[in-house]
């Protein structure tokens, strides 16, 4: 999921696909990955994540909560 949100992010036309549904679901299944405890977060892909979101001006607070508790939790 990590892979498709940073190639959706990279192209020239990604803003294009921020009201997709396809994307909504992918945003959806990234933020629900990052809650659930049983899913291993790599740094590098909590880092793409945020970037891919910032790159796409997409301010979803959920995306952004659930990376900031993982950095967090990788803190601790």
């Amino acid at each position: 999921m990590v892979t498709a949100m940073h190639r959706i992010a990279r192209a020239p036309d990604g803003r294009g696909f921020l009201g997709d549904e396809r994307f909504l679901s992918l945003e959806a299944g990234i933020v629900e990955a990052f809650y659930d405890a049983r899913v291993e977060k790599a740094s590098q892909s909590v880092a793409n994540t945020a970037w891919a979101f910032a790159k796409l001006g997409c301010c979803n607070h959920p995306v952004l909560d659930a990376s900031g508790s993982e950095v967090t939790q990788s803190l601790d």
